[in-house]
């Protein structure tokens, strides 16, 4: 998956896990701190993602699988949760990823690239370099080996057991449909103005059609006016 895609999709499977809303997502690889609001829960993950400006919105089509569509790459992926292991695809990059989550920590592996990332969730949205996660734990940090490319991963290889997350508040309601509704009323809107503009072009056409025929009359009459002309003038001169 691209890079921006990444601390995303490890808030999702985070927040899945868990069941905690971190205030951001701090990459340890960018050292950087990335801001999402929103929720993930058993029923549908409705996350705005600060940095693009776009929603990840999708819902749970069977027990532990996530269907999301990222409005910023305009691309489906999967989740598919197991305990505290996640894997998935991506259907822009066409890649799978697994990982998993130990405590506030998300390790995740790009098949796509071969690498693993590591992130962790926050309850600081940024701070300074002394706030910042400062250690991975070893049953967190490990890269998870890549499968051979012949391969079809269904779930990331199998890990050590890992210590339970800390127990976490009830993520606040939401209303994870209104992404989808509003991307309803848009493709509503593209559509009625699409029906405009096709109407209004075969009004056009209709309209030159009709100017094409008074003008091939006009010509007509030209011609008839031009042939009375040379008549009248051939009848003088006789």
């Amino acid at each position: 998956m691209i890079d921006i895609q990444r601390p995303a999709v490890a808030g999702i499977v985070y927040r899945l896990i868990t069941g905690n809303d971190p205030a951001s997502i701090y990459s340890f690889a960018e050292d950087k701190y990335y801001r999402y609001a929103g929720t993930a829960d058993k029923t549908a993950v409705y996350l705005h993602d600060a940095q693009r400006k776009r929603y990840i919105t999708g819902y749970r089509t069977f027990p532990d699988k996530y269907s999301l569509y990222d409005y910023g790459t305009r691309c489906y992926l999967t989740v598919d949760i197991n305990y505290y292991a996640f894997s998935g695809y991506d259907y822009r990059t066409q890649a799978y990823f697994g990982g998993n989550v130990s405590g506030n920590y998300i390790s995740l592996f790009d098949y796509g690239t071969g690498k693993y990332y590591t992130f962790a969730g926050s309850v600081i949205d940024g701070g300074n370099k002394s706030e910042r996660p400062q250690e991975i734990p070893a049953d967190g940090a490990a890269a998870i080996a890549p499968a051979p490319a012949s391969a079809k991963l269904s779930r990331p290889p199998n890990r050590a057991p890992l210590r339970a997350p800390e127990p976490a508040a009830k993520p606040p309601t939401a209303k994870p449909r209104r992404a989808v509704a509003d991307a309803g009323q848009d493709i509503a809107r593209d559509i009625r103005t699409l029906e405009e503009n096709l109407a209004s072009l075969k009004a056009g056409k209709k309209a030159l059609k009709e100017k094409k025929k008074e003008l091939k009359l006009h010509q007509k009459e030209k011609k008839r006016a031009e042939r009375r002309k040379e008549k009248e003038t051939d009848g003088r001169q006789v």
